[in-house]
């Protein structure tokens, strides 16, 4: 059995043998997209407002936000939660010393965490499209290519605080600071632009992949932007991609090679 298939089966059976908790997690979708449809009600579709929005209103807005905020989400549980499991359960050193690379073993675990990010977001968005946010399906290409870049930048993330995780055996102030300041300044629940008035944190919402990942995907979905239309975004992801994913992958050998010399891989 190739090796990918395997650390897929692995959490595939890992996940279903909680059932409760594997459905659950959709009828999450169902009550999130549901209590921000009520809220969207009570916010006045000015004209200011729907140029911030980019021409939608703000369910449509929102709900994109959140549905690609999974993939942010995702990254994190895919490598660090992974690890932590791992050290847990004692079997972490096992599993770094087989033939398996350990950029393989990085990227093999990762893969059921955004199968299951993906479902949710096609939940969210036919939620949203049952009530009433009109989504470009046809323009489904330039989202993909946007995504793809996405999960390699947001899975940079993902391995650095797996790497703090390794050789700290502690990640949640890191994963929370990640998940606060993505959510905060990364236009997930209100358009960026508004932060305009404080130079310095919109200067630091540029920092951040999210930002131009959901611009990116909101102008595909909601407004049906080509490519030519979202190159600049497109770019940034290229960069985030091409300077986050090589230090990631240094910073985490660098953390297990430290850890084995200190003989911590089995201490949590």
């Amino acid at each position: 059995m190739p090796n990918q298939l395997a650390f897929l089966v692995r959490d595939f059976q890992n996940e279903v043998s909680y059932r409760f908790g594997f459905f659950l997690q959709f009828g999450g979708a169902f009550l999130s997209a549901l209590t921000w449809f009520v809220i969207s009600q009570l916010v006045e579709p000015t004209s200011a407002a729907a140029a911030h929005l980019g021409g939608a209103d703000y369910f449509s807005f929102v709900l994109v936000g959140l549905a690609f905020y999974l993939y942010l989400q995702s990254s994190l549980g895919a490598f660090a939660s992974k690890i932590r499991q791992e050290q847990l359960t004692g079997t972490l050193e096992a599993l770094l010393s087989t033939p398996t690379s350990v950029g393989a073993i990085i990227a093999y675990s990762s893969v059921w965490d955004f199968v299951v990010a993906s479902f949710r977001v096609l939940v969210y968005l036919a939620i949203g499209a049952f009530l009433g946010v009109r989504i470009a399906w046809t323009n489904a290409g330039p989202a993909l290519l946007v995504l793809a870049l996405t999960i390699v930048s947001f899975s940079s993330i993902g391995i650095l605080s797996a790497s703090m995780i390794l050789y700290f055996k502690r990640g949640d102030p890191l994963n929370f600071l990640i998940v606060s300041t993505h959510t905060l300044l990364g236009g997930v629940l209100f358009p960026v632009e508004l932060l305009a008035r404080w130079p310095w944190v919109e200067w630091l919402s540029r920092l951040l992949p999210l930002t131009y990942a959901l611009r990116a995907v909101r102008r595909t979905l909601l407004a049906g932007a080509g490519l030519s239309e979202i190159r600049a975004e497109i770019g940034m992801l290229v960069l985030f991609a091409v300077l986050l994913m090589p230090a990631s992958l240094l910073a985490f050998r660098l953390a297990m090679r430290k850890a084995r010399q200190e003989g911590s891989l089995v201490q949590y």
